[in-house]
């Protein structure tokens, strides 16, 4: 069996039956603009095309917002901890567990 590149898909030649026949696999483009809805891509790590599975994490964005209020506003500074808005969306592999993507609340 042989593989090239061709574009954004791997082509594949496979042999069944004495007859040659090529087959063209989709590959995942490497500059996805994750969002913080399901995208369906392939998985990396176990080579299966998926749909993600978000899961909302705080992050370095939803902190810097609690730090940004404190000094103001006391008791407000944990509106941005509470609020699902201010948090990074993980995309998750349903098969594997593993993180596929991540759409950061500021730092990108």
């Amino acid at each position: 069996m042989s593989q090239s590149n061709v574009g954004q898909q791997q082509q594949k030649t496979v042999i069944c039956n004495n007859t040659e026949v090529q087959l063209m696999v989709p590959q995942q483009p490497q500059n996805i603009q994750f969002t913080r809805q399901p995208h369906i891509v392939y998985c990396t790590n176990c080579n299966n095309q998926i749909q993600t599975h978000v899961q909302l994490k705080v992050g370095k964005g939803q902190l810097m917002m609690a730090l940004i209020m404190l000094p103001k506003l006391l008791f407000a500074c944990v509106i941005p901890l509470l609020m699902d808005d201010c948090r990074d969306a993980v995309h998750l592999c349903p098969v594997c567990k593993a993180e596929v993507g991540r759409k950061n609340f500021i730092f990108e």
